[in-house]
């Protein structure tokens, strides 16, 4: 029998060794990093989950669940306490997590499923969002009066925004480029340009005569960033008329508006054709849709769970359907759609139909699993599994031990 020449068997040992480097990371090359081209393998994370769902657990951790199979991992993720609900932004494989009892944003590796990093905030925040590199976070601080861009690497000296008394939301755009800031009982907002931390004042086109905004609660940015819709809550929030209104980013103006009988929250179709705007107006839950193009209101005879609406709480399904959910609405009575018993709503695009799923409290978040017929809803403090084809609980449900607060799938 021949003999391999030991010279042979040394190359092709680092010739095999090459290979295992670069394929390790699903990229060639990555060695041993672990960005957003270079992921870490899926056995290789401590769930060993393809698919998650990451549940924001208040009385301990964050749960990590298996969104193939519902079912909840053995595996949760420490170092954080109390987490009330997750932050947008941060990039690829970064997620934050607000914790106001602990008076901290702490930031989570998905990949690894470990806490990267947490910063300490200068007090309780109702608005935090994340850039893209993870390197700023900007929180809104309603009890004192500011905005502050936080650097989360500690690499450089924070910015505190003046002039921005009574700030509550921040909206992040897409590109994560621009934030808008809302303001409590306010006839403005401000769009802060990450690029540069200036903070530009939003102006009223003059083509718009003497209008203005009556109190501006939230926006939704197109697809492309270079608008964003602004929704005021009018009546709902003491002003007197609810309103969407066409917000130029490169000019910081408002060029157009149409009036909604309520607006808290709202959702863009998938073609950016409609937006669907949701408030509650006399303490009814309301539908209005807004063609984009023309500009134009239709005010649906339909009637939602009242209470209040917000953007983590309302998601469209893959069928043309809209979950809708709201806290502090009426759970008796004709005053909650025909006398339902729940704080979520079915809104079914096709027919303009509701249909209120009962004997859900407070919803906190909806969140839609991609590939399949599902959605997970937090309510109550415990997470609910729906199929929405039939928009009935599914067989398979979760114990989540604690308050589920939030749910957020991480692996499209």
């Amino acid at each position: 029998m021949k003999r391999v020449p030991i010279l042979l068997i040394s190359i092709l040992i680092v010739v095999l060794e090459l290979l295992t480097v670069s394929c390790g990371g699903g990229s060639a090359n990555c060695g041993t990093s672990t960005t957003a081209a270079c992921p870490v393998p899926v056995n290789q994370r401590p769930s060993g989950l393809a698919k998650r769902v990451f549940v924001a657990n208040k009385n301990s951790t964050v749960n990590i669940v298996d969104a193939n199979l519902d079912v909840l991992s053995f595996t949760a993720i420490s170092g954080i306490t109390t987490p009330q609900y997750f932050i947008r932004g941060g990039g690829a494989n970064t997620i934050g997590v607000m914790d106001n009892t602990a008076g901290s944003v702490t930031l989570i590796d998905t990949d690894t499923e470990a806490v990267t990093q947490s910063v300490s905030l200068q007090a309780p925040s109702d608005s935090v969002v994340l850039t893209n590199d993870g390197n700023w976070a900007y929180a809104a601080f309603n009890s004192i009066g500011e905005v502050v861009a936080i650097s989360v690497t500690g690499s450089v000296s924070n910015v505190t925004f003046s002039g921005l008394s009574g700030a509550r939301r921040l909206v992040l755009s897409n590109s994560n480029n621009k934030v808008l800031v809302f303001r409590d009982n306010s006839t403005s907002m401000s769009i802060i340009d990450v690029a540069t931390n200036v903070a530009t004042p939003v102006t009223i086109a003059a083509s718009l005569g003497a209008f203005q905004l009556d109190n501006p609660y939230t926006g939704v940015f197109s697809s492309d960033d270079t608008k964003a819709y602004i929704l005021s809550c009018g009546s709902e929030c003491g002003g007197t008329q609810a309103s969407v209104s066409v917000l130029d980013i490169a000019s910081a103006t408002i060029t157009g508006t149409v009036n909604v009988d309520a607006a808290t929250a709202a959702i863009l179709d998938s073609t950016g054709a409609n937006l669907y705007v949701v408030g509650s107006l006399n303490n009814v839950g309301k539908i209005n849709v807004v063609s984009i193009s023309a500009l134009t209101a239709t005010h649906l005879a339909v009637s939602l769970p009242n209470g209040l609406h917000t953007a983590s709480t309302m998601a469209m399904t893959s069928n043309g359907k809209i979950y809708i959910g709201s806290t502090g609405c009426t759970t008796t009575g004709a005053i909650n759609a025909a006398g339902s018993t729940g704080c979520l709503a079915v809104f079914t695009i096709a027919g303009n139909s509701v249909t209120t799923l009962a004997n859900l409290g407070n919803v906190t978040s909806v969140e839609p699993i991609s590939g399949r017929m599902v959605m997970y809803v937090t309510s109550g403090g415990e997470l609910y599994i729906y199929n929405y084809t039939t928009d009935t609980l599914q067989a398979t449900q979760i114990d989540i031990i604690g308050l589920a607060q939030d749910a957020r799938l991480i692996d499209k």
